[in-house]
């Protein structure tokens, strides 16, 4: 199971990487037609650093430690400078998670937690929550360390996770444990007995 959740956060990471370069880095046509697309030269790569304290459950997104952020290196070679994205929020104490690259490769939708003792703010508000929200990074204007931040979710009670854009710019979706557990309902000893009106005006009686 370790060597397959391994294998599928590579994928992860590797999907991220092409779409997050054809979005930032020159590309050219190639002689294959006009559905080819060629990258030129190193791709910059968007991931987490995450606590290897965490363990993992994959029917489970919520597990936490401190010490995640969001990266973004500039080329994908060890070498390439590497800039902490989230910092300014986790200050140490925080955390990310499932980071998810545009189609145009210029914005970033991932999962953040952070404690509510953080002093940090977004649109003049305490930033943190102390519960997993989907959080957006967007570099259109601002490049890889002046982008902006969007929180897409609010939770206060419940975790949101593991977020994926939709295609054609119709959002995005995600999952979380917000939702209420159905209750069982009482049954009446009684049969209940409703009155509905058809087309033609006449009524029927419908027990059940």
């Amino acid at each position: 199971m370790k060597n397959q959740l391994g294998r599928q956060q590579a994928l992860l990471l590797a999907c991220s990487a092409a779409l997050l370069g054809l979005g930032l880095t020159a590309c050219g046509s190639g002689g294959g037609g006009s559905d080819t697309v060629t990258v030129q030269g190193d791709v910059p790569i968007a991931y987490v650093k995450r606590a290897n304290t965490i363990r993992m459950n994959p029917t489970n997104g919520a597990p936490t430690a401190p010490g995640g952020d969001l990266m973004i290196r500039e080329k994908s070679s060890p070498s390439a400078p590497e800039h902490n994205i989230t910092t300014q929020f986790t200050q140490g104490q925080g955390d990310a998670s499932d980071p998810e690259v545009s189609y145009d490769g210029k914005k970033i939708v991932f999962a953040m937690r952070c404690p509510t003792t953080n002093t940090a703010q977004i649109d003049g508000g305490p930033a943190c929550t102390g519960r997993w929200n989907i959080w957006e990074y967007d570099m259109t204007t601002g490049g890889y360390t002046g982008g902006s931040f969007r929180r897409l979710t609010s939770s206060t009670q419940d975790d949101d996770v593991d977020p994926a854009y939709l295609p054609a710019d119709r959002g995005f979706v995600f999952s979380s444990n917000r939702q209420t557990k159905s209750k069982r309902r009482r049954r009446s000893a009684r049969p209940t007995t409703h009155s509905t009106s058809t087309s033609a005006s006449a009524s029927s009686t419908c027990t059940r």
